[in-house]
């Protein structure tokens, strides 16, 4: 039963997160071989499919197949992911929604190992006592354990989705670091200077395709929302030195990707939302669908 309220813990919450997340959701399906005409389904479907799942592991009744389920899903989630960290692609996570939003790597692989090890001795045990059962028979040492169990479940959640470090995306409320960039022309430019007013930081990259195929939003959002927030654009290439702009997008540079490494950018095309004071607003995205819909809610 305790590794039923694990597993159970851990995908409400890991649905209960993508639930808010849809447009990265969709993002990281299709980044992780989901076809684009499915992947939209699958961000609306796969968050309540987890939580469903998560808390038909505690009925006696519905324990055995939702294990079963469960760890078909995971395998087939893990198969996804040693593809993906196989081509060496970045792709994020968003395994509990847009905290999760580092690159999928060896450590997704050996959680979800984890996880599916833990299905595979719940369903060796057998599911034939329910959660309230359980307790009853148990009395407050069985209450004491389910409780530790969940908090614990909590508690690592949290820890990894606020951990600091060059794993953690920016989220809401975090400061935005100094940020040392140059125009088009070489010039330097000041956080001060991009923060004069609410502003949208959008990073891509010089060798990233859907980066490429963003160019004409890029341009788009920058006229369109001139006037209420600025569209800051910043690649990781070095400045051209020259005035003029070839694309239509007014672009800043970060020579060497240190302004991206310090805001913590798990992939390109990704962005932010900031105040003039350099706190976030709005946490960091990925792709162009998750980008288009923080840029409508700002």
């Amino acid at each position: 039963m305790i590794a039923r309220l694990v597993l159970a813990g851990t995908f409400v919450l890991a649905g209960a997160s993508k639930l808010r997340d849809r447009g990265g959701l969709e993002e990281s399906a299709a980044g992780l071989g989901v076809p684009s005409s499915v992947a939209p389904a699958v961000a609306l479907g796969l968050p309540w499919l987890e939580i469903v799942l998560g808390l038909l592991l505690l009925p006696s009744g519905t324990a055995q197949p939702a294990l079963v389920a469960l760890v078909a899903l995971l395998l087939a989630f893990t198969a996804a992911l040693a593809r993906v960290v196989r081509r060496g692609d970045q792709v994020a996570c968003r395994c509990f929604g847009e905290a999760s939003s580092e690159p999928v790597g060896g450590s997704t692989i050996v959680r979800n190992v984890g996880l599916i090890a833990l299905a595979g001795l719940a369903l060796a045990a057998g599911g034939d006592l329910g959660l309230v059962t359980w307790l009853d028979a148990r009395g407050p040492g069985g209450v004491a354990a389910a409780v530790a169990a969940l908090a614990g479940v909590a508690l690592t959640t949290a820890i990894a989705r606020r951990r600091v470090g060059p794993g953690r995306i920016l989220l809401r409320d975090d400061r935005l670091p100094e940020l040392r960039l140059e125009r088009r022309d070489g010039t330097k430019v000041s956080s001060r200077e991009l923060l004069e007013r609410p502003a949208v930081l959008v990073f891509v990259s010089e060798d990233c395709g859907p980066c490429g195929a963003m160019e004409p939003d890029l341009a788009r959002w920058q006229r369109t929302l001139a006037g209420t927030v600025h569209v800051h654009v910043i690649t990781d290439g070095a400045a051209p030195g020259t005035p003029a702009e070839d694309d239509g997008v007014t672009t800043l540079f970060d020579p060497g990707g240190s302004v991206q490494k310090a805001c913590r950018i798990p992939a390109t095309p990704s962005a932010l939302a900031v105040d003039p004071r350099g706190r976030v607003t709005l946490g960091t995205v990925s792709g162009a669908i998750a980008i288009e819909a923080l840029l409508r809610s700002v």
